[in-house]
């Protein structure tokens, strides 16, 4: 079994009491989806109404050779943290958590050198919790071949629901 393989089997598997509590409809698009921690008394709740007037970028991401390419959509990460009217605490690392209970730490260095997205959207659609949506946090694998590491699929965060700046 491939690296790659054998993470997202073991993702399956942490994310399995997630799936059996979610139900199966998208999730409300007026609902906070996303929540940025920013202090301890201070946090920005963002809903998909929200990430989808931010402008748009997307990520063509194929799995295996064998496997059709997967277009995400989303937010680029560096450029949702630069739109908040608000001021970011000095950070050296990102902790991102997902509705699993499922979290990764990841350096600064990568919104900066590989531009991540927050996708909201999968081949044009949204993702519902069942499926590990709403929420993606999305590497360009495909642009970079170092990326394709157990380091950045650890970090490649599906049911994304908070980041922490650390």
């Amino acid at each position: 079994m491939s690296l790659q393989r054998h993470f997202w089997a073991m993702m399956a598997i942490v994310m399995l009491p997630a799936l059996a509590l979610a139900g199966g409809d998208a999730y409300p698009v007026d609902r906070p989806a996303l929540i940025l921690h920013l202090s301890d008394d201070q946090t920005v709740q963002l809903t998909l109404q929200d990430l989808a007037k931010l402008p748009k970028r997307s990520l063509t991401v194929q799995d295996s050779p064998n496997s059709a390419p997967i277009v995400w959509t989303g937010v680029d990460a560096e450029a949702l943290f630069n739109s908040l009217n608000v001021q970011l605490p000095p950070f050296k690392r990102l902790r991102l958590e997902a509705l699993n209970l499922y979290s990764a730490l990841l350096p600064r260095s990568d919104i900066e050198k590989f531009h991540p997205i927050i996708a909201y959207s999968r081949d044009g659609q949204s993702v519902p919790v069942h499926e590990s949506g709403p929420l993606f946090w999305i590497y360009p694998f495909d642009d970079y071949p170092e990326l394709r590491t157990q380091i950045y699929y650890s970090r490649a965060v599906w049911q994304l629901s908070d980041i922490y700046f650390e």
